[in-house]
């Protein structure tokens, strides 16, 4: 009677149900933004009619731009749905998913913040282009520079941005890794035991982590400070 949902909420603890949902939102997302890549160019030329050579030019480059950050934008959610289908079943599952999506996230970042600035860099030139037709002769230097300007800004925060997801994720990874060796080390027997620390008459009342020296209680099998698995 109490077995009924077994299945499922093994298929939970084990990450399964968030493995599928996940990759499947990811996919949705790639086609989406595949969709819009390709709509995004067409539609920058909608209404132009009777605008100057230079104008439209502009206004296709920053088209086809943003289609280029839409179509990158959907081959990095097509590759990180099929990293976390890749997955084993693991009541870690949950955390390598994390990691991957916060790879995502500082490849997202990257993207976006580097396309903006060459969008940005793209619509300032032209408006210096077309300065000489607001009779602003001093605007076109002007709007180059501050285009080169904003283009490199934003190239420095998206990797300042970029570099600080990778680091949380890298830390992340880098705890799941040391947890599953010093699991492995504990079911070969290699791992040290903890030192037992004796009481009044010898009686054993607290022991000793072997990697942060923490006092657990007799019987312990991990520590409560640092998670290191101690050996029975």
């Amino acid at each position: 009677m109490f077995n009924l949902l077994d299945g499922f909420l093994q298929a939970l603890n084990d990450g399964v149900v968030l493995r599928t949902a996940i990759s499947r939102i990811l996919r949705v997302l790639a086609w989406i933004r595949l969709c819009f890549a390709i709509l995004v160019p067409i539609l920058s030329l909608v209404g132009l009619t009777g605008a100057s050579a230079s104008v439209a030019l502009g206004s296709l480059l920053i088209g086809l731009g943003w289609g280029a950050w839409l179509y990158i934008g959907a081959c990095l959610n097509n590759f990180r749905a099929r990293q976390i289908e890749a997955l084993p079943n693991s009541p870690r599952m949950t955390s390598w998913i994390w990691v991957n999506l916060l790879r995502l996230s500082g490849e997202e970042f990257l993207g976006f913040f580097t396309m903006f600035g060459v969008v940005s860099f793209a619509g300032m030139a032209l408006l210096g282009r077309s300065s000489s037709m607001f009779s602003l002769p001093g605007l076109g230097d002007f709007a180059f520079i501050g285009g080169l300007v904003a283009l490199l800004g934003f190239v420095i925060l998206g990797a300042f941005g970029f570099v600080g997801f990778t680091i949380a994720a890298d830390l992340i990874s880098a705890g799941l890794e040391s947890a599953d060796s010093l699991r492995s080390l504990a079911q070969g027997g290699r791992l040290p035991g903890p030192t037992l620390q004796a009481g009044p008459r010898g009686i054993p009342q607290a022991m000793a982590c072997p990697t942060c020296g923490a006092l657990l209680p007799p019987g312990a099998r991990f520590c409560g400070d640092c998670g290191s698995v101690l050996a029975g």
